[in-house]
């Protein structure tokens, strides 16, 4: 059976595979260990030498003391520090070298313990150098004190110090000898298991190509008759076969058998099915085609309620909290900031009454109702709303107008017009730093007008650009400052300048120091109508207000 023998054929190809992970992992494994212990052993060489220098440089730092009585004391413990640090590692260092085995280990563990106990005494010694001097005989007391440095428990440190040097640098030799046969070791195995696959493999394709071959190509003959709707009345020779492709090509004579017959079955009721098919398929296709215009519907005017309803209400709250913060205001400021909260109060009830008209309609293309506005006294109506949520954030809001701008004159819908600069203003306050500024400019041109908005925020970088103006769209900068957000206001803001037929866009450098925002509106001319009712596109938002804290940086 050709399945038996593929399947021996693949176990020994999963046997040499598994031996040789298993090889490698094992050779990996001890390469690793032996690189471990190189670098362990290097280690303890650096240190067993930092620690002989430094305690060469304390032998000096005694002379002077000893002779010129000018050493520094903070030398003294720079060094000990140095040594009492070395003595850490070396600690550790052996420790870990216990760990891996190595040879001589046991005896690193007690020549640290020796060099700690030697430090210990030496640190105590050292304490006060003056008392070298004050002894009988200052050589006697030198000669005490060096001994100290060179000496413990009648062994000579230096001796201690040259043998662990030593013995740390034959076992380096020695790990990298072990890393070098380990490595060579897996090289030489890893290149002959590859090989003894590779043979096994060739001879496996080999073998099976030509048994398969052959029925392989009946096979595909017999499908390629069905295919063409040929049945042959007699069995096929792939039948004949004692394996599985025998088994296939009685199998493939019994599905001809019953596909000639099904066939002239099928053919009688196909025309009828074709047209009900047709027929229904038509009649989905309208259906499914109105249910996801609906869906969509639905879906952006539940997200643009949402931003309709909160405008109005952060206003409402940004009022009342600078109200609340700040005691001792004269009452006109207060009935000032009441007042704006009614005023934002009446716009939060007329944006419900639309909302609910638009409900029940079930529409969402708008008429604007325009007619010529002041555009300087908008713009100063508007500042003067979103001033509580500047001040409460520290920004500075200003307004550059010219003369020759306060009697520009737009034809817009103001609540429309009103919502744009809400949106822009609220973006620019929400993404500058603290302590900064809004700068808002009106630039009168012969045939349009440009509100211009910079701030010192956080910048739009030059590709999102545009793509701030989609739905759902929030750039990278806007996303990691405020994850909050829902992208939705630059988009509201774009459509309705559009049905104004003016343009918005950013302009200046994208350098990350802030952003530079235009807003161009035509201007009143002789022949413009004081009311118009202009449609939204199919694209364009609904009469919502954008909540600030979902839209785009500006």
């Amino acid at each position: 059976m050709i399945r038996t023998r593929l399947s021996i054929a693949f176990a020994l190809l999963a046997l040499i595979a598994v031996a040789q992970c298993a090889f490698v992992f094992w050779s990996t494994h001890e390469a690793a260990r032996a690189a471990e212990r190189s670098v362990v052993a290097t280690n303890l060489l650096n240190q067993y030498l930092e620690l002989g220098s430094n305690k060469q440089r304390l032998k000096v730092w005694l002379a002077e003391s000893t002779i010129a009585g000018s050493a520094p004391i903070g030398t003294r413990d720079v060094l000990i520090s140095r040594m009492q640090a070395s003595l850490t590692s070396l600690s550790s260092l052996a420790a870990r070298n216990a760990e891996l085995g190595a040879e001589g280990s046991a005896l690193d563990l007690r020549t640290v313990d020796d060099l700690n106990a030697n430090f210990l005494a030496l640190k105590g010694a050292l304490a006060d150098p003056a008392a070298v001097t004050r002894q009988a005989s200052p050589a006697a007391g030198w000669a005490t004190t060096i001994d100290v440095f060179d000496r413990y428990e009648g062994n000579d440190m230096r001796a201690v110090l040259q043998d662990a040097g030593a013995r740390q640098r034959e076992a380096t030799r020695q790990a990298e000898r072990a890393l070098a046969s380990a490595l060579a070791t897996t090289q030489y195995a890893s290149v002959a298991l590859a090989v003894a696959a590779l043979l096994l493999g060739v001879v496996a394709v080999l073998y099976f190509v030509r048994q398969i071959q052959r029925p392989f190509s009946d096979v595909l003959a017999a499908t390629d008759a069905i295919a063409s709707d040929q049945y042959p009345a007699t069995p096929s020779a792939l039948s004949t076969r004692r394996d599985e492709f025998g088994r296939i090509g009685q199998h493939l004579d019994a599905m001809a058998a019953k596909l000639a017959a099904s066939t002239l079955e099928s053919e009688a009721v196909r025309a009828g099915l074709d047209a009900a098919v047709a027929s229904r398929t038509e009649a989905l296709t309208r259906s499914h085609d109105a249910l996801l215009r609906l869906d969509a519907r639905r879906r952006r005017f539940f997200a643009d309620v949402s931003h309709e309803l909160r405008t109005p209400v952060t206003v409402i709250r940004g009022e009342a909290e600078v109200a609340l913060r700040q005691s001792g205001r004269p009452e006109a400021e207060y009935r000032m900031a009441l007042k704006r909260i009614v005023d934002a109060a009446d716009g939060l009830s007329h944006r419900v009454q639309e909302l609910l008209s638009l409900a029940r309609s079930d529409a969402l293309n708008e008429t604007l109702v325009r007619a010529p506005l002041p555009l300087v006294a908008v713009v100063r109506q508007v500042m003067a709303s979103i001033e509580a949520i500047a001040a409460y954030r520290r920004i500075r809001l200003t307004l550059d107008a010219p003369t020759a701008s306060e009697d520009v004159v737009v034809e817009a819908d103001r609540d429309r017009l009103t919502q744009v600069l809400v949106i822009v203003l609220d973006n620019a306050i929400r993404y500058s730093p603290t302590g900064s500024s809004v700068q808002v400019s009106i630039v009168p041109l012969p045939h349009a007008t440009h509100i211009v908005v910079r701030d010192h925020g956080i910048g739009i970088a030059a590709d999102e650009r545009e793509l701030v103006f989609e739905r759902r769209y929030r750039g990278r900068e806007a996303t990691r400052m405020r994850p909050e957000g829902a992208g939705l206001g630059l988009s509201i803001a774009r459509d309705i300048v559009l049905q104004h037929q003016g343009d918005i866009r950013f302009d200046g450098p994208a350098d990350g120091s802030g952003t530079t925002l235009v807003i161009e509106l035509p201007r009143v001319t002789a022949t413009t109508n004081t009311t118009t009712d202009a449609p939204a596109t199919s694209d364009t938002a609904p009469r919502m207000a954008a909540n600030p804290t979902d839209s785009q940086p500006a």
